[in-house]
């Protein structure tokens, strides 16, 4: 380390940040405190302009509130890390466990000018924007599934049915019980009636011939139908608010995939994954979107760690654990790859495609040495390889090359 570096630790939270600088040799030069606003925020750029040799920031991620300073930093060019809480906590533990923003301003000050000190990556522009409109996604992800429980929960008390032919993963499904919300309202129409209402109410992306299938559905099902409320109940007016808003969710996910994909399309890595059978656009452009440019990584290792399946070993004497993965990483990737691997084998297993992560998971399957799950974490290894050496080497997938991989 030169003493040409000086170490500023951070201390953020909702309304202010605390401020405390280092030199090398550990001494403390000041600290200040300035409010979480622009006014503040002009304040800590005088303070980090008025020092003479370089500038080593550490702060801790604090999410929402972090991420303004992430962004005024970057903005800036100054050296920073944003660093985990936990890191932060490790690296600083000492005898005495004092605990004010004062001081931790002062411990992450010391990282800061230790060789832990890594400069954490910032996304550019793009690949932001795909990573802002994939949390948007999630977050739809999120709400959807809420809104279909209650749609369920209250259809069972309207016109309940079973085995109904539509998918509820279908549009026309909830488009069918909001004109339709309660079993009385099919059976005091006539066949005719159903079909002309279904004619004007129903979206134009439906087959005009189907019309008068559905309007004989609808009325088999309502025959059969004993509803727990009556017609004019105040659930057949939810049914119909939670029906528009299932479909409202259905349109806004399908418009921001539209948009990540008019992002990315144009990465090289998108080109890649799209290549490997089972996965397409979607999941592509969310992979994406999660992990970021992966060329940044130096190894598979370091994706593996940065999703949170790099394994964890515990021995203690003559005890031996089972390892177990780490789950510190990004969750969201980490369910995107665990969903992919499946999508890999059940593509493979139906259209006759082949792809060396559906052999080894047949393979580790036909053995029964390990769990469905612990084989799929191994799958996502197997694949998160794969993608690496394609951006890397610039090739899309070609089986020939990865077909041996069943033990490696």
């Amino acid at each position: 380390m030169t003493n040409k570096i000086v170490g500023v630790g951070i201390d953020v939270s909702a309304y202010k940040l605390d401020i405390a600088i280092l030199n090398t040799d550990a001494e403390l030069l000041s600290t200040d405190q300035v409010e979480s606003n622009a006014e503040g925020f002009k304040k800590l750029f005088r303070i980090l302009s008025k020092q003479l040799n370089a500038v080593q920031i550490v702060f801790e991620a604090t999410g929402i509130y972090s991420n303004k300073l992430v962004r005024f930093l970057n903005e800036l060019h100054f050296s920073f890390e944003c660093i985990n809480p936990l890191v932060a906590r490790q690296l600083s533990t000492g005898l005495r466990q004092n605990k004010t923003d004062r001081v931790d301003a002062i411990k992450l000050a010391r990282i800061a000018i230790s060789d832990s000190f890594q400069p954490s990556y910032v996304r550019d522009e793009a690949y932001e924007k795909l990573y802002q409109l994939d949390r948007w996604y999630e977050n739809e992800n999120r709400n959807i599934v809420i809104f279909k429980n209650r749609f369920d929960k209250i259809q069972q008390q309207t016109f309940p049915v079973k085995g109904f032919p539509v998918s509820k993963d279908q549009s026309l499904f909830y488009e069918l019980f909001i004109i339709f919300p309660h079993a009385d309202w099919v059976l005091r129409s006539s066949l005719k009636q159903v079909t002309e209402k279904l004619k004007v109410h129903l979206s134009k992306q439906h087959p005009r011939t189907n019309w008068g299938k559905y309007a004989k559905l609808l009325h088999s099902y309502a025959v059969k139908a004993v509803p727990s409320v009556i017609s004019d109940a105040p659930n057949s007016k939810y049914l119909i608010q939670l029906g528009h808003q299932i479909l409202t969710v259905m349109d806004t996910k399908a418009q921001l995939i539209k948009n990540m994909i008019e992002i990315g399309s144009t990465f090289p890595a998108f080109k890649y994954l799209c290549s490997i059978p089972g996965i397409a656009e979607t999941s592509a452009i969310r992979i994406i979107a999660e992990i970021g440019d992966i060329s940044r990584f130096d190894n598979t290792n370091q994706i593996n760690a940065f999703i949170g399946i790099d394994l964890r070993h515990f021995e203690s004497g003559l005890f031996t654990g089972s390892d177990t993965i780490s789950k510190r990483g990004n969750k969201i990737a980490r369910k995107l790859l665990y969903q992919c691997v499946f999508q890999i084998v059940q593509t493979c297993t139906l259209t006759h495609k082949k792809c060396h992560i559906a052999d080894y998971y047949y393979y580790q399957t036909k053995k029964q040495s390990s769990s469905p799950k612990k084989t799929a974490i191994a799958c996502i290894h197997r694949l998160l390889r794969t993608i690496y050496g394609m951006c890397k080497y610039g090739e899309s997938y070609q089986y020939k090359f990865h077909k041996n991989q069943l033990i490696q």
